[in-house]
């Protein structure tokens, strides 16, 4: 059975908010911790993840549908690199202007973003 990655679900539902991981967690758990989870280093606990779904005023059941209906969820900051790099490149080809700033503010919030940083910057420029 496949291992179900909910940092890359919670990553969705916080940027959708546009909300910080501070902000996101609201002191259930640290910062650290958080980003830990987001990143597919570290698992949450159920009793977390109720709490920080309820914080955000995030519908539990629709959450879990999502998670349950999706079938590529990426499992580490290098799978979740390649998914965004293939995103910015379809908002470029489509002219999309709109989801590279999108993408740009998901880049931001990765450890190592230099190279996709790069390139967010030079396709928003072109569009």
């Amino acid at each position: 059975m496949k291992k179900i990655r909910i940092g890359s679900f919670l990553n969705k539902e916080r940027t959708d908010l546009n909300l910080t991981q501070s902000a996101f967690v609201k002191n259930i758990l640290s910062v650290s911790q958080y980003s830990r989870v987001e990143n597919g280093e570290q698992d949450l606990k159920s009793e977390d993840l109720i709490a920080i779904l309820i914080a955000n005023k995030i519908n539990i059941e629709d959450f879990f549908t999502k998670v349950l209906e999706n079938k590529s969820t990426p499992v580490s900051e290098m799978e979740l690199k390649k998914v965004i790099s293939e995103k910015l490149a379809q908002a470029f080809y489509d002219h999309n202007l709109s989801q590279a700033k999108k993408i740009e503010k998901q880049i931001s919030k990765l450890t190592d973003n230099r190279l996709l940083y790069l390139k967010v910057t030079i396709i928003i420029a072109i569009l």
